[in-house]
């Protein structure tokens, strides 16, 4: 399965990233913000998108709208 994860805390996108891959076997792509995760998701569909809420900018829920 193919995540994407859009969170602005690195660390935890890497405990995600990390638990995801490492123990259950998917491919995982990071985004730090709402523009990083839109141009992911121009390049390649995902089977799930994991995003936080509370981001600087244009929030998760507005993401969640555009996607």
């Amino acid at each position: 399965m193919d995540i994407l994860v859009v969170d602005d805390d690195l660390t935890t996108r890497k405990m995600l990233r990390f638990v995801l891959e490492q123990q259950a076997g998917h491919r995982v792509v990071e985004a730090a913000d709402t523009i990083s995760a839109e141009r992911c998701l121009a390049q390649e569909p995902f089977d799930l998108a994991l995003i936080d809420v509370v981001m600087p900018g244009v929030d998760g829920l507005e993401l969640c709208r555009r996607i």
